[in-house]
């Protein structure tokens, strides 16, 4: 493999990182990689090593469509910087012990992406129907919510209907949502097949979870949070190691 031209490399470090240049020791050993050939390097803190596999990711994906795989024993360290390539548009995601194998699952698929794309398809002063692109279902279902309340607020009645999302968690959270705004909430969803009908031993049933929240004069509302399953997916999950993909 060849390695990158200088005009090549200087520009997507430009583009995208924001650079001007490298600092000592990080292009040659950025050639290496693109090279092909083995290559190791010892610097300090603050030295840019991320940027030795960031930047050789980014361009083995343009010609070749390649994933890079970085092994890393930091969960924190990890989130660091998935967030920071997100913040560049870069497609990024890990996947560590904590996760359950269903979100595992749906990353190695692409069935999940890691930047959520919320767009509202139709709108009317009481409704919508919004679209998530297959992204994170947390962050569809808070803004979702949100503009139902915010409806409500106006016209006394907001509903929005989400398409292409992906798990939202509790959806117990989004009702609370509803009750703190001193409102009645409804949220639902339908699921992948998880749970066998009974006397079954295959998944044939999603969970489908279907929360009631209520403003109450107590300290507390009222919610009821339901589902076909007695104990939630992510309580039964198996520890996997823990690797960072870019």
């Amino acid at each position: 493999m060849e390695a990158q031209p200088v005009s090549e490399k200087r520009a997507l470090l430009k583009s995208v990182f924001g650079y001007e240049g490298f600092r000592p020791g990080q292009e040659q050993l950025i050639d290496a990689l693109l090279q092909g050939r083995d290559a190791m390097g010892i610097m300090p803190t603050g030295a840019g090593k991320s940027l030795l596999f960031q930047l050789p990711a980014l361009h083995l994906k343009e010609r070749f469509g390649a994933v890079t795989v970085v092994i890393s024993p930091l969960i924190a360290l990890m989130k660091d910087q998935i967030d920071r390539l997100r913040s560049r548009r870069i497609l990024a995601e890990s996947i560590h012990s904590g996760m359950s194998p269903r979100d595992i699952d749906r990353i190695l698929d692409k069935i999940q992406k890691p930047v959520t794309e919320f767009e509202i398809l139709r709108e009317t002063p009481t409704t919508a129907v919004v679209d998530g692109h297959d992204g994170m279902g947390q962050v569809v279902g808070y803004k979702a919510m949100s503009m139902a309340i915010e409806k409500a607020k106006k016209y006394g009645m907001g509903m929005v209907a989400a398409r292409n999302s992906c798990h939202y968690g509790i959806a117990g959270y989004y009702a609370t949502m509803a009750t703190k705004a001193n409102m009645i909430g409804i949220t639902g969803t339908n699921a992948r097949p998880s749970i066998a009908p009974t006397f079954g031993v295959e998944n044939m049933l999603g969970t489908n979870p279907l929360t009631i929240g209520l403003p109450t004069d107590e300290a507390f509302p009222f919610v009821i949070d339901c589902a076909t399953s007695i104990t939630p997916v992510s309580y039964t999950h198996l520890t996997l190691p823990t690797i960072l993909l870019v």
